[in-house]
């Protein structure tokens, strides 16, 4: 029986010491920050009464040279460009999103104007009014799931 616990008791803490240095090794997510990978989790759309979860949703990536990408196709384009500008009214903050499509010589611009807030590693756009036809409201909650690759 001694024997048995002297063999059992060295797994242990070996295994234990594994599980450690994998969590050390993970980098925690920096919810204070708008770089990195995020996850479109919850939608309210302005006319269900009640946002709703989204199983799978797409992914935004926003990076501090001020380039995007989303995981969706832009209109079947094949060189897509994405970049963003940052800016505050007095009632909050706002992003510009421009999607740039060169495509058989022609080059096309598309660009979206969203409120957006951080909390708790959680990202919320809100179509801006002066420039989105979304009368009821409406918005898209992401969760950060990594942060800005380096």
């Amino acid at each position: 029986m001694k024997n048995l616990i002297f063999l059992i008791l060295p797994l242990l803490f070996v295994i234990s010491c594994n599980e450690e240095k994998v969590e050390e090794e993970l980098e925690p997510i920096d919810k204070d920050s708008l770089y990195g990978k995020w996850q479109l989790v919850e939608e309210w759309d302005g006319v269900m009464s009640d946002p709703y979860e989204v199983e799978d949703g797409y992914y935004r990536t926003f990076n501090s040279d001020s380039t995007c990408s989303v995981s969706w196709s832009f209109k079947d384009c094949d060189n897509v460009k994405c970049a963003f500008k940052l800016s505050s009214d007095s009632t909050s903050d706002i992003m510009e999103v421009a999607f740039t499509c060169q495509d058989n010589g022609e080059t096309e611009i598309v660009s979206g104007f969203y409120r957006y807030e951080l909390e708790d590693g959680f990202l919320k756009l809100t179509p801006h009014e002066d420039y989105h036809t979304c009368d009821e409201g409406c918005w898209e909650r992401f969760k950060k799931v990594a942060n800005e690759e380096k």
